[in-house]
């Protein structure tokens, strides 16, 4: 029968990027996580620790640079800006 060299290489190379793969999933479901709790945390101890005259400003202020730090990221990623 007739080998060729595509057969053997194939398999070993599902074998090298598997661990590398799984790296990066749990590392954007680790980031995920912290990013997503951290914007429910924030606002509430933010509202628990601010004199009462300012605990609006301060909550909506967080979430605001939150949200205007998503669409820059957005904005930055698209192929028009970087390539």
């Amino acid at each position: 029968a007739m080998y060729r060299r595509e057969q053997h290489i194939e398999p070993c190379s599902y074998a090298v990027r598997l661990p590398a793969v799984m790296l990066i999933l749990s590392s954007r479901i680790t980031a995920g996580l912290a990013c997503g709790g951290s914007t429910v945390v924030v606002p509430m101890y933010l509202g628990e620790i601010a004199p009462a005259h300012l605990r609006g400003q301060l909550g909506s202020a967080f979430l605001l640079t939150a949200v205007t730090g998503m669409l820059i990221a957005q904005v930055i990623g698209l192929p028009s800006v970087l390539g």
